[in-house]
């Protein structure tokens, strides 16, 4: 029950990440990067800042871009002014500016070549309900290769008054993992020696501590945004919306499975936005995947800088979640096959030895 296959997580997880394709305007593009946004949540709240690249350039991550000053404002005169915790990388206070849904908000941007840039105020419309949080089970047999199980994920949500009608619903999933860390070793000469990490609490083949990294809780999160769809709408009511999928391996269900889902509202250019991005994301894997753009910003230069990508949108969220116990699998589970002698955080990605609060 303990052991973990550990060269095929690196599978699933890298299907974690989204694809997004941008078109790049030219082989010297450096424009600004924005990715920010204010919920009716605690904060604090997060403005990223980056800069494009060139095609010429031939890199894959963006270059972190820092600004003299990143402010989020309200249209009842509130504002705060971020902290630029590392390059690129700026945050509200705890205490600071919070959203409330009906009004509206504003980013605005000055670069330390005093260039300014703000975004379109943003309306944060309440967030509605999500009403009821379920999930099918499916199985199937590829051509090659064994059965593939997993758990659909459908939510019926409502949408408040007769506005129109602009969500995006995340998925997000969290699951229980164990390693053995006191069973790591080094190369030692011909052979190999006992190496485990501080965290297990061995010292050579002796335990003088509890370890703090053999259980972990590992994240899945989202392949692609998901956004409201009027085919699903009627009298207010979203019924049936495929928000998640839940696949059933020796790791996933190793305990029981944690799915939540949030509704966020969104105005209708980040609406627009996102819609193209999960356009993107799911046209990635089409061999016939139309030509795309990239997305419209709602971010603009306002004494002649240069254009920037990006977004800055303001959303109240409505959240709803749900356990799958390991009982609730009508299939069989696999049998982990191998010990992981490693450290959990460094075994798993996207995850953390400190127990979510909603674990029981």
């Amino acid at each position: 029950m303990r052991s973990v296959k550990f060269f095929i997580f690196m599978v699933f997880f890298g299907s974690c990440v989204d694809r997004l394709e941008i078109e790049v305007p030219d082989s010297t593009s450096d424009e600004i990067v924005v990715d920010g946004f204010i919920s009716d949540q605690p904060g604090p709240y997060t403005v990223i800042l980056s800069r494009s690249l060139g095609v010429s350039e031939n890199l894959r991550n963006a270059s972190p871009f820092s600004a003299r000053e990143v402010t989020i404002s309200d249209n009842f005169g509130n504002s705060e002014v971020l902290t630029e915790l590392e390059l690129g990388f700026y945050q509200t206070s705890v205490s600071g500016i919070r959203g409330i849904p009906g009004r509206t908000y504003q980013l605005s941007i000055v670069t330390r070549d005093g260039k300014t840039y703000e975004s379109s105020p943003q309306l944060m419309s309440p967030a509605g309900s999500i009403d009821t949080l379920y999930y099918e089970f499916e199985s199937t047999k590829p051509l090659s290769g064994p059965t593939e199980s997993g758990f659909r994920i459908f939510i019926d949500s409502s949408s408040p008054g007769e506005s129109e009608k602009y969500f995006r619903w995340k998925f997000s999933g969290t699951y229980q993992v164990e390693t053995y860390p006191e069973l790591r070793t080094v190369p030692c000469g011909q052979t190999r020696c006992p190496a485990p990490p501080p965290c297990s609490g061995f010292v050579g083949q002796t335990q003088v501590a509890p370890c703090e990294c053999c259980i972990c809780w590992v994240k899945q999160l989202e392949t692609s945004p998901k956004v409201s769809d009027n085919q699903f709408v009627s009298d207010g009511k979203f019924s049936r919306v495929e928000v998640g999928f839940v696949p059933v391996t020796e790791w996933t269900f190793y305990s029981k499975y944690l799915v939540e889902i949030k509704q966020l509202s969104l105005s209708r250019d980040a609406f627009d936005y996102w819609r193209l991005v999960q356009a993107q994301s799911e046209g990635a894997s089409s061999l016939f995947q139309p030509p795309f753009g990239q997305p419209k910003t709602n971010i603009i230069p306002t004494n002649g800088g240069k254009p920037v990508q990006g977004i800055f949108y303001a959303s109240s969220i409505a959240e709803k979640s749900m356990f799958i116990s390991r009982d609730e699998v009508p299939a069989s589970i696999p049998l982990p096959s191998v010990n992981i002698p490693e450290d959990c955080n460094v075994a798993f990605d996207f995850s953390t030895s400190n127990k979510p609060a909603e674990w029981n």
